[in-house]
């Protein structure tokens, strides 16, 4: 009687290995066929509630403001600079969209387009800096709370605006 790749399939992995070389056994029996496009489907209803979590539009705003917040553009906080002036903003931004959204790293990388690792690193970071040195903590709360409540933005802005016309006013009665 011959065997049949199935029934080879199932011998101990040990037999199999040549010249006494030890390789584990399979963990979960014969491998069984998987119903057609299950995986797909699977990853599509995934993405579709990572969507639902991660709105574009508020990632957008979120974006904006930790740029306007740090005087950078937008487009200098998702750029892949490593100067300090923009790669604490950029880590700062990624931490948020982390706790803000409560999303994945995977969609969190998605999202600003870098790795997972990376997003996971700049998280760390964050926390660790906030730990140690309390006027980060500050800075963090601050950018924090103006990203949560609409109306301490504008209060923000406010008084960014009057500090900004009381430099210029200062500047031209020299």
């Amino acid at each position: 009687m011959s065997k049949s790749f199935l029934d080879e399939m199932n011998r101990p992995a040990v037999a199999l290995a040549p010249l006494g070389w030890h390789v584990a056994p399979p963990a979960r029996g014969p491998m069984r066929p998987r119903p057609a496009g299950k995986g797909i489907e699977l990853r599509e209803r995934s993405l579709k509630a990572a969507h639902a979590r991660l709105d574009p539009r508020e990632v957008n705003r979120i974006i904006r403001i930790v740029a306007e917040y740090c005087r950078l553009t937008p487009e200098q906080l998702l750029e892949r600079d490593k100067h300090a002036a923009v790669a604490w903003p950029r880590q700062v931004l990624h931490w948020l969209l982390r706790t803000i959204t409560g999303a994945s790293l995977k969609d969190v990388g998605r999202m600003v387009e870098r790795d997972h690792g990376t997003i996971l690193h700049n998280c760390r970071a964050v926390e660790a800096h906030v730990a140690h040195y309390p006027a980060m903590r500050a800075e963090v709360d601050e950018l924090r709370q103006l990203v949560l409540d609409s109306a301490a933005l504008k209060a923000w802005r406010k008084r960014k605006e009057r500090a900004q016309i009381g430099a210029l006013t200062a500047r031209m009665s020299r």
